[in-house]
């Protein structure tokens, strides 16, 4: 009996929010963890994204959903860790302050998505496209990100402490005020990227287009910039001490 009554208010809900959806109304966020577990994550796991699907600090670790459409999805302040969202259609989603903490989104496409304040630490971002994404005070402690494209992302006042970054394709991003101690950056493409005011003491740039990049005010203390390109880049009041050119 308990299984058939929770078969009865799965389908409501289910017929509640595919009406809602049906007649271009934006849905109201989802109070009920447990039906949203079995519910909503049923429905992104078979595919079935409602267009404009909004929901707000709901609970969502460990979703399945490799290369899904979650376009224009707004997820805000939803957990979301150890989610696999491999290859992901992420354009133009909401995902403020969500937590994305160990998630897989390899390959995923986040072009112009929103994830300010974002917990995104030790997630694999390997090869995904961020170009115009906002990540303004987001965690990426430890990610894994090489080959990101993050072409005029903004990444102001970001943690990056021992973020892997090697080959990124940046140019034009603005990681100012960054916290990005030991982050690797080896052999990226960081033509005209504004660091300036950033901590990235340790930092590992060896290899990399710093053409033209600012680094006005940035702390570089022992930073490796062997073999970096550093024509037309601007280093003054930076910290230089102990650099390895």
């Amino acid at each position: 009996m308990a299984g058939l009554a929770w078969a009865k208010d799965y389908h409501r809900q289910w017929v509640k929010m595919n009406y809602i959806m049906s007649n271009g109304l934006s849905p109201t966020p989802i109070n009920a963890p447990g039906w949203l577990n079995s519910g909503v994550a049923s429905l992104l796991v078979n595919g079935h994204v409602p267009q404009g699907l909004e929901l707000t600090n709901q609970n969502l670790a460990g979703l399945v959903f490799p290369h899904g459409d979650l376009s224009q999805v707004a997820l805000i302040g939803c957990d979301l860790r150890f989610a696999n969202l491999e290859g992901a259609d992420l354009t133009d989603a909401n995902l403020i302050a969500a937590s994305l903490h160990k998630s897989n989104l390899r390959r995923a496409n986040l072009c112009r998505a929103t994830l300010n304040r974002c917990n995104l630490s030790e997630a694999d971002l390997t090869e995904s496209d961020a170009n115009e994404a906002l990540f303004c005070q987001a965690v990426f402690t430890e990610v894994e990100a090489h080959g990101l494209r993050l072409y005029r992302a903004k990444v102001s006042q970001a943690q990056l402490m021992g973020a892997h970054l090697h080959q990124a394709y940046a140019p034009e991003a603005d990681f100012s005020a960054v916290a990005a101690i030991a982050v690797d950056l080896r052999w990226a493409n960081l033509r005209k990227t504004n660091f300036r005011g950033a901590d990235l003491r340790y930092g590992n740039f060896r290899g990399a287009n710093l053409t033209q990049a600012d680094f006005t005010g940035a702390n570089l203390k022992g930073a490796n910039l062997r073999g970096a390109n550093l024509v037309g880049t601007n280093l003054q009041r930076a910290d230089l001490s102990d650099v390895t050119w």
